[in-house]
C-alpha cells in the first residue's frame, strides 16, 4: 500500500521466479475481468515449447493503471526476483545475457513504467533507449486498431505499410505520404513517429537482435489465451477467490512441469510453439490460395431420374361417315419395364405382410399357451390351499 492508496498484490513463488529468469522472451498483459470493483490483474506470461504449456511467472493485483503505478511493479517484481532466487534479473542489452525481449500491448503507461524501472537499473540509458532495445508490441492490436478507425482504405494501406518499411527514410516518406492524405491523422502520427513506439513495430528501426526479433512471437496471444484460462475458473470474483484460484492453476501447471521433467512424462496438449503455429498459418494460407474445382458427382445408370422412356406411336386412319376426319400420329408413351417391376414389388409387399401376420399369429399362440399355464398354476394353488384349510380345519 502506497501513500496515493496505490494498492500492489504480487502472487508468485520463488518456483515460479526460477522458471522465469530461464526463459528468454516474456509478455505482459493487463486483464479487467476477472475481479470485481477497481481491482485488476497484471499477468506475466510464457509459453514453454518444452512442456507445450502456458506459464504464469507472477500475478499482481492493482488499482492503478498509471505510469507511476507501472514503475512500482515492475521494481517491485525485480526485487523479487532477487530476493527469491538469490540473482537479479538480467537483462541481455544491460548485461549480456537474460531477457532480451518483453512482448506487451502498446499501452504508454504500462511501457514507460517499464522503461523508467529499466532505468533504475541502468541510468546510461534513458527509459525510451532501454525500450528500443527491449520492447516489442503486439501487431494484432495494432492492425484492430487500424480497421477501427475511420481512415479510408488507402490511409489504411500505408498504416500497415510502417511494420515493412526496410529503412527509416522509407518510414518517414509513408508517414509524410498518410499526413498528405489524411488531414485528422496529426495525433496519431505524432505518437507513433517517437522513436520507441516505432522501434516496438519495425525491425529495422530496433535495436534487438535480428535472430531475437525473428524467434520471439509478434502478438500476445499467450498472455490473451493465460487470460481465458483464468476466467474459465470465474470471473467478477472477489479478490480473495481470485487470488485461490489464481495459485491453483499455477499449481497445477507447474505440477506438470515437475513430474514432466522426473518422469518424462509430457503434457498431453499439442505442441503450440512458433514454429508449429507458423507452420499451421502457412497451411492455411496454402489452403486459400489453393482452388478447389468442384468435380460432379457421377449419376447412377440404374437411378429412378435416369430412366429411358420408350415411345411408341400408332398412326390411326378412319373414316367416319358423320364426322369425316382423320385422326393421325397418336403418340401413346408407355414406361419400359415399369409394369414387370410393378408386379414384383407388389408380390413382394404381399410376401412381407403375410410373414408378418404368420408372426403375429405366433405371438399370439405364445400368449395363449402362456396364459393356460398360468390358469393351471392357479387352479392347483387354490386347489392345495383348500387342502390346507381342510387340514387345519380337522385339527
Amino acid at each position: 500500500f502506497f501513500e496515493d492508496e496505490h494498492v500492489i498484490i504480487v502472487c508468485t513463488t520463488s518456483e515460479q521466479l526460477n522458471e522465469w529468469i530461464k526463459c528468454k522472451h516474456f509478455q505482459i498483459d493487463l486483464s479487467f475481468k476477472r475481479v470485481m470493483g477497481e481491482i485488476n490483474e497484471f499477468e506475466i506470461n510464457y509459453y514453454s515449447n518444452e512442456h507445450n504449456l502456458i506459464l504464469t511467472f507472477a500475478r499482481v493485483f492493482t488499482n492503478r493503471a498509471t505510469t507511476i503505478a507501472y514503475q512500482r511493479i515492475f521494481r517491485v517484481l525485480f526485487d523479487l526476483v532477487l530476493q527469491l532466487t538469490g540473482s537479479p534479473p538480467q537483462f541481455k542489452h544491460i548485461h549480456g545475457s537474460g531477457w532480451n525481449c518483453i512482448i506487451a500491448d502498446l499501452d504508454y503507461a504500462q511501457a514507460k513504467g517499464l522503461g523508467l524501472a529499466l532505468n533504475e537499473i541502468d541510468n546510461t540509458k534513458d527509459w525510451e533507449e532501454h525500450l528500443v532495445h527491449i520492447f516489442r508490441s503486439c501487431l494484432v492490436h495494432y492492425k484492430r486498431k487500424i480497421r477501427e478507425k475511420g481512415y479510408n482504405d488507402i490511409v489504411k494501406n500505408k498504416m500497415i505499410a510502417l511494420l515493412t518499411a526496410e529503412s527509416e527514410s522509407a518510414i518517414n516518406q509513408v508517414f509524410d505520404d498518410i499526413q498528405a492524405i489524411e488531414e485528422n491523422a496529426a495525433d496519431w502520427i505524432t505518437f507513433y513517429r517517437q522513436k520507441w513506439v516505432i522501434a516496438s513495430l519495425n525491425k529495422s528501426m530496433s535495436k534487438i537482435a535480428n535472430d531475437v526479433w525473428i524467434t520471439s512471437p509478434d502478438n500476445t496471444n499467450v498472455a490473451e489465451s493465460a487470460h481465458a484460462l483464468s476466467n474459465r475458473r470465474g470471473r467478477d470474483l472477489k479478490l480473495l477467490t481470485a487470488i485461490l484460484h489464481g495459485q491453483k492453476l499455477d499449481k497445477e501447471r507447474f505440477t506438470t512441469i515437475y513430474v514432466h521433467q522426473k518422469y518424462n512424462i509430457p503434457n498431453k496438449g499439442r505442441d503450440k510453439g512458433l514454429i508449429s503455429r507458423n507452420v499451421m498459418s502457412n497451411k492455411r494460407n496454402a489452403k486459400k490460395l489453393t482452388k478447389v474445382v468442384p468435380t460432379k458427382r457421377k449419376q447412377n445408370e440404374h437411378t429412378g431420374s435416369n430412366k429411358k422412356t420408350k415411345t411408341n406411336i400408332i398412326e390411326i386412319e378412319e373414316n367416319d361417315k358423320e364426322n369425316i376426319c382423320t385422326i393421325s400420329s397418336r403418340k401413346i408413351k408407355t414406361r419400359n419395364g415399369t409394369e414387370g417391376d410393378d408386379k414384383e414389388s407388389e408380390f413382394t409387399l404381399k410376401l412381407s405382410e403375410l410373414e408378418f401376420q404368420e408372426r403375429a399369429l405366433a405371438l399370439r399362440e405364445r400368449e395363449l399357451i402362456l396364459r393356460e399355464k398360468e390358469a393351471k398354476i392357479r387352479e392347483m394353488e387354490l386347489s392345495l390351499a383348500e387342502k390346507e384349510h381342510v387340514l387345519n380345519s380337522t385339527k
